[in-house]
């Protein structure tokens, strides 16, 4: 990234709640990025090297939604960076940023990623970081029960929301795997796997581990410090208001984790 007067404040795209990762040796540059983009909602995180940053996606257990790295760094570069960080967080987007425009990029190898060439300004740093996160979010919606399923599935479809479903939890444990969603909805009560030992199967791996996980859970069952506990992002108690016609608080809750799908945004 470049200390330049391009970089002013415009009339920026729209904002968002998501996590982002800023990572650039530059202290005072990286002060100014991370100021700007907090101000359009965006939560922080950010490093000063490559090392900094992978310690960051090892221990941060929250979502990280979008990597914004140089790619000329002292030591490990932001396409090394970048590689190690997609097998670590698989479902990672990444802006790749630089002044030098005759290194090829290895695209194919770090995934789908945006180049911002330097000097940039604000406005188009805060819509590549949207262009990447406005997409069609994907949720998984594992349930034993039908009527949950079909309930739930429409309330999150008519928001805007692709849905994948599983009945147990070992198709929900795959197709986590296999489709790597934005977000997953989990009831507690599944046959064979309990959905408190699919949770913490989800927590353990190191695919899925980073995927913020709603669980829908009755008064009866574990307390909502005990799931969080164990790495739920958020609960929603199941009723009979969720079942029917009221989704308002599920839906607001998908939304505060995982943003609004693109076909949402104003």
């Amino acid at each position: 990234m470049d200390s330049d007067e391009s970089l002013q404040p415009a009339q920026a795209p729209s904002a968002g709640t998501e996590t982002i990762l800023l990572v650039e040796d530059e202290a005072v540059l990286r002060n100014v990025c991370r100021v700007y983009l907090e101000s359009k909602g965006y939560a922080v995180l950010e490093a000063g090297n490559a090392k900094e940053a992978m310690k960051i996606f090892q221990s941060y257990d929250r979502p990280i939604h979008v990597l914004i790295t140089d790619i000329v760094m002292p030591g490990l570069g932001g396409l090394e960076l970048a590689k190690s960080a997609l097998e670590l967080r698989p479902a990672l987007s990444v802006v790749l940023v630089s002044g030098y425009t005759d290194r090829p990029l290895d695209r194919e190898a770090i995934g789908y990623a945006k180049f911002l060439q330097k000097p940039f300004s604000f406005d188009a740093l805060a819509r590549t970081v949207r262009s990447l996160l406005d997409k069609n979010r994907e949720t998984l919606l594992i349930a034993d029960s039908k009527f949950m399923r079909v309930a739930v599935q429409r309330a999150l479809t008519g928001a805007g929301y692709t849905v994948h479903t599983a009945n147990d939890g070992e198709a929900g444990l795959r197709t986590a795997r296999e489709t790597l969603p934005d977000l997953i909805l989990l009831d507690l009560v599944l046959p064979t796997i309990s959905g408190l030992d699919v949770l913490k199967a989800l927590k353990r791996d190191a695919i899925t581990k980073s995927i913020p996980v709603i669980v829908l859970a009755a008064l009866s069952e574990p307390t909502k410090d005990e799931l969080l506990n164990e790495g739920a992002a958020a609960c929603v108690e199941k009723s009979d208001k969720l079942l029917e016609d009221d989704s308002v608080a599920l839906i607001h809750t998908v939304t505060q984790i995982v943003g609004k799908p693109k076909a949402s945004r104003g």
